[in-house]
């Protein structure tokens, strides 16, 4: 993730946040890639702390079960965002807007302001106390009045059968098998839905984990 998230052409420092991190995660040493362990901490405080360490203007989050994070939709996420003026969020949705489709697809993230992450962490204890999931739905439930754009999930994404996210075992299994198909190891999401809208077992398996 941390390699295909420094791809990213919009993406200047990555981060990996969390409380409590392992320590074979923090020595590990990944190049380019900076650690912040905040134990007893709501995750938009880390988000801040990311924020403030990297005096960012927007924060991208991706939570870390999705190892197929595609460059070119964070790129086209982040693009926007740095375009939209009085916006404080930007991510992708499904048709239907079903918030946990983009959860359960996996291959995107979302991008909030930091001057909003910080107002948000003021109310810190009235968010949900979530390690994962959707910053959207802090927005939509938080104190106050926040400005969210979204953008439509390419059409060939728009579907029920698709799913890249690591949630459980049967899901590390279709990534193994994924992984042992893709011809190159930064294959975009293209090739990725491709591989899975040619095989019947895998959108069946991927469908009925989805519902």
């Amino acid at each position: 993730m941390a390699r295909r998230l420094s791809e990213c052409a919009q993406v200047d420092r990555v981060f990996i946040v969390g409380a409590g991190v392992p320590a074979t995660v923090l020595l590990s040493g990944l190049a380019g890639v900076e650690c912040i362990d905040l134990p007893s901490s709501h995750m938009c405080e880390r988000l801040c702390e990311a924020a403030d360490a990297s005096k960012a203007e927007w924060v991208a989050y991706v939570p870390a079960n999705r190892p197929f994070i595609d460059p070119t939709l964070m790129d086209q996420m982040l693009a926007k965002a740095a375009r939209s003026k009085g916006c404080d969020y930007v991510g992708y949705q499904t048709g239907d807007g079903d918030p946990r489709a983009m959860d359960k697809l996996g291959l995107t993230g979302e991008a909030c302001h930091a001057d909003t992450l910080r107002r948000l962490q003021r109310n810190v204890d009235r968010l949900p106390d979530q390690q994962s999931g959707s910053l959207a739905a802090w927005l939509l439930t938080a104190p106050g009045a926040y400005q969210l754009k979204f953008l439509p999930v390419p059409a060939k994404l728009n579907r029920a059968d698709l799913r890249f996210s690591i949630e459980g075992e049967a899901d590390w299994d279709d990534a193994e098998i994924l992984c042992e198909t893709m011809s190159e190891a930064d294959s975009q999401w293209q090739e990725l839905a491709q591989l899975v809208l040619s095989n019947a077992g895998l959108r069946k398996s991927m469908a009925g984990r989805n519902a």
